[in-house]
């Protein structure tokens, strides 16, 4: 059961990751625009891996929102070099999405062998609690514990008032 929560977290942490990466290479709008495309990689990832049988009023529901794709992707970005880095990213990231949320509605609805179906809280806690322990030491890793003392030093006063105050 806690490798399904683990998968969930990291696949959360990628979903994350590679939104954040995208925007090193596309536009915040553009990547937005691709993030409404979500149902389609749902109903692709659905019959790949669960052999989910669609109808065909949501397959003509698909047109428009791949047209749209097209169109928009057409308009922002030269799919070449950096701009199909950052649209690859972008579907990594919306397919990891669909994937925490497919993995996390079968544990809510009980489709494994688990003893007891947990509560959707306790699916956000153990994802997200192990989203974390990787990022943690990722963090740490990449210099991030000497950033943030860099930033809290250059940081003024009040500025460090406020945050003392809100934690």
């Amino acid at each position: 059961e806690r490798l399904a929560f683990l998968t969930v977290g990291v696949l959360h942490l990628l979903n994350c990751r590679l939104f954040i990466f995208s925007l090193q290479f596309i536009s915040l709008a553009l990547a937005q625009t691709m993030r409404a495309t979500n149902p389609l990689w749902v109903v692709l990832l659905g019959f790949v891996f669960f052999g989910d049988k669609f109808g065909s009023a949501v397959l003509a529901s698909l047109v428009p929102i791949v047209s749209g794709f097209a169109l928009a992707t057409g308009a922002d970005v030269t799919l070449a070099g950096s701009g199909l880095t950052g649209i690859a990213a972008s579907i990594g990231s919306i397919n990891a999405q669909v994937l925490v949320n497919v993995v996390s509605k079968s544990k809510l609805l009980g489709h494994s062998k688990q003893k007891a179906v947990p509560h959707p809280f306790e699916v956000q806690f153990w994802s997200c609690l192990f989203a974390l322990v990787i990022l943690v030491p990722l963090w740490i890793c990449r210099g991030g514990f000497s950033r943030l003392t860099l930033h809290w030093a250059l940081a003024s006063d009040s500025i460090r008032s406020q945050i003392v105050s809100y934690a």
